[in-house]
């Protein structure tokens, strides 16, 4: 039996969720506010019109404030039943997608979030089917257009930064480094990782390194351990950094997963 579930959500004060995957697909598209969104050690900021788009096992946290979200799940069953296998393969063969607002876009999750209102149940999987279709055709074709090809070649330059950052966070990264390392001037790198990513490069240095922390929290490492492995000066700096963004110590942080165990 095929698996598919609307949900939206709207929160006006702090919401994070623990690093967790699952066996079905997500889409998630961002309708108000900002959302921070850690999918396999790399750090995304999501604004209003952007998709997020998850296979299943892929692990993934997000935190923020004030915002407002539709998140759309459904299984391979569903996608053998009602959609095309190859049109949503090619779909979430990227994480990021920006409908920049398309009204076309807004007009279907709109229709989407109505039938998610909708008491009818009645072909109700068919009718999810043919507005998902829509988006993901919509926006592919947009993607195909001569227009971005210059946007995907900026996406994945920023991409390659992005991976690099992953795998070397433990060392002394900053933007001149970077800028040289991928043969680029250090204010078209800093100008246009603000503009892809919608993250200042140093905040995401600092996004990664405490994702890091989290995990390492769970361990038996001291402070001035996970700091030295995470490439912070610091266990103070670290504790500062870590507090002002998640609003609580590591101590903290390490007794309240310790108090879960």
């Amino acid at each position: 039996m095929s698996f598919i579930n609307i949900e939206l959500l709207k929160k006006d004060v702090l919401y994070q969720t623990s690093e967790h995957s699952h066996n079905f697909y997500e889409l998630f598209f961002l309708l108000e506010g900002s959302r921070d969104y850690f999918i396999t050690n790399k750090a995304y900021s999501i604004s209003p019109g952007m998709f997020v788009l998850l296979k299943p096992h892929m692990y993934h946290s997000t935190e923020g404030k004030v915002f407002k979200r539709l998140i759309i799940y459904f299984d391979d069953d569903f996608i053998s039943q009602y959609l095309d296998k190859e049109i949503v393969s090619e779909f979430f063969n990227s994480i990021i997608r920006d409908s920049y607002e398309n009204p076309k876009i807004l007009s279907l999750i709109n229709s989407l979030m109505e039938e998610n209102e909708n008491t009818d149940s009645r072909y109700r999987q068919n009718y999810i089917a043919l507005k998902l279709t829509e988006i993901f055709i919509i926006m592919l074709r947009r993607q195909e257009q001569p227009q971005n090809r210059r946007y995907n070649y900026k996406n994945k330059l920023i991409s390659d930064v992005m991976n690099y950052i992953t795998k070397k966070y433990n060392e002394n990264l900053c933007l001149d480094y970077l800028a040289k390392k991928f043969f680029i001037s250090a204010f078209y790198l800093s100008h246009l990782f603000k503009k892809v990513t919608n993250f200042n490069l140093s905040e995401y240095i600092l996004n990664v390194r405490l994702g890091e922390t989290l995990k390492m929290l769970s361990t038996k490492l001291s402070l001035t351990e996970i700091a030295e492995r995470t490439g912070f000066n610091s266990a103070n700096y670290m504790s500062s950094q870590f507090k002002k963004k998640l609003g609580l110590s590591p101590q903290k942080y390490r007794k309240n997963i310790r108090a879960k165990a």
